[in-house]
Formats: C-alpha cells, structure tokens, sequence
C-alpha cells in the first residue's frame, strides 16, 4: 500500500522533473533513460530513514572522497560513491546526479542531495561539493575530514552497541549450558548406579 508521503513525493518528482525537462527541452538533448531513470527514484521519508542515512554516511563520503582524489568531478565522484548502493542518501545522490545531467542547476541538485536530511554530515557533505563549484577549489579535504569523522564515530556507536549486546549473549549461553551441564552430570550419575 501506498502511503500519502510517498504518493506526494512521487508527484513532486513527476512535476518538478516535467517542468525541468520542459525548461531544457529547447536547449538540449536528453537521454530518454536517465530521465526514466530521475522519475523512478523516490526519496525515503520517515524515522527509520533518518537512521539508515546516519548509517550510510561514512561508506557514501568515504566512496566520494575516493573517487574526488581519483580526479572525478563532484557529480561523478558522487554519482561513483553511491553508483551500487540502495541506501536513502544514495537513492537521493543518484536523483541529485541525474538532475544535474539533465541541466538542473547545481543548487537545485544538492537540494535533493539534501532532502533526506537528519544527519549534518550530509550538510557539510553538500557545502565541500557546493564550494567546489562556486570556488573552484577542491573539495577533497572537507569530503575527507567528514568521512574520517562518520568512519569514527561508527566505529565508537558499534563498539557501544556491541557492549549492551554482550551481557545478553552471556545470559543465553547460561541459560543453554547450565541445563545441559546439569543433564550430563544426571545421566553419567544415572548410568553409574547399580541396577
């Protein structure tokens, strides 16, 4: 079933790429498939989203500085980082790429980069993009400082995570093993009677 948000953002994204396409129509020549591919994605809302864009923020900035150092362009180098990756934040980098590709102007594409916000990381990820363009400037570091920055800060949530998990892991292994201990100790002593 199909929930209001994701019917209101289907049609946003029909008539906001149909206006879009309507603008470069007389300009340029567009691929049929990539503006296909702009209106199939749909951008995540919700909760649950919020949290799956905080956990794919290290993978997509990491990705992206890689593919800046390897001397892509900012919407190569993201469109490279999230090319694979099913994540609400690359849905919405891969939507942001297209527009650009279509002749969206650059502010309008990070735009969409944005939108699935909730995470300031991804903010920061679009101001060293946004700078690139208008500075000239190379965006590597800030995307660098940021991925270094998330790759930690995950590193210490799992660590955090792994330490409430623990206890509960111990808990269940003495809930199995003493039973079964016991059950051993019982039959050796059953077998070791006479009679």
């Amino acid at each position: 079933m199909i929930s209001v948000g994701q019917l209101g953002a289907g049609v946003a994204g029909l008539f906001g790429s149909a206006a879009l396409m309507a603008a470069v129509g007389g300009h340029a020549r567009v691929d049929r498939t990539r503006h296909r591919r702009l209106l199939q994605v749909k951008l995540p809302s919700g909760w649950g989203e919020t949290r799956r864009v905080s956990e794919a923020v290290p993978e997509v900035a990491a990705d992206l500085a890689t593919g800046l150092a390897a001397g892509l362009g900012p919407f190569d180098a993201l469109d490279y980082a999230c090319r694979h990756r099913s994540d609400p934040l690359s849905l919405a980098a891969r939507r942001a790429c297209a527009m650009a590709e279509v002749g969206a102007p650059v502010r309008v594409a990070l735009d969409v980069f944005t939108q699935v916000g909730g995470d300031p990381r991804v903010s920061s990820l679009r101001m060293a993009l946004e700078s690139e363009f208008r500075s000239g400037g190379s965006a590597l570091e800030p995307v660098t400082a940021v991925a270094r920055a998330a790759s930690a800060e995950q590193t210490v949530r799992r660590t955090e995570r792994a330490a409430k998990v623990a206890p509960l892991i111990q808990l269940v292994v003495a809930l199995v093993l003493v039973p079964s201990a016991l059950l051993l100790a019982g039959a050796v002593a059953v077998a070791g009677l006479p009679g």
